[in-house]
């Protein structure tokens, strides 16, 4: 809360949103999940806990290879052909090639 007569409205949003947020009522089987899960996993003070994003706001790398999701095969394939030099060059000859045999048909 800031007295500023310029910060005013967000002064009233601020008061507001806590008056919404006093008048919140967790109930009694989650709360006591939510106890459980942190006494489980540290002392409280939430630096045992797990996340999943770090502080740079990037998902955290899984530790579980279960977890990952493996390439389709025929995926990493098409991907390899589609960014190979080789397979770029060979395309391009073909695009010149066909643009040749066109002119030519058209004269």
């Amino acid at each position: 809360v800031n007295p500023a007569a310029s910060d005013y409205d967000e002064t009233q949003h601020v008061l507001s949103y806590a008056t919404v947020a006093r008048s919140v009522k967790i109930s009694e089987v989650d709360y006591n999940r939510k106890r459980r899960a942190i006494a489980m996993n540290g002392d409280g003070d939430g630096s045992a806990t797990q996340h999943t994003h770090g502080t740079n706001g990037r998902p955290l790398k899984r530790k579980n290879k279960d977890d990952l999701q493996k390439s389709s095969p025929q995926k990493v394939l098409k991907l390899k052909k589609k960014l190979s030099p080789r397979a770029m060059l060979k395309r391009k000859r073909e695009q010149i090639e066909a643009a040749r045999k066109r002119k030519a048909e058209l004269q």
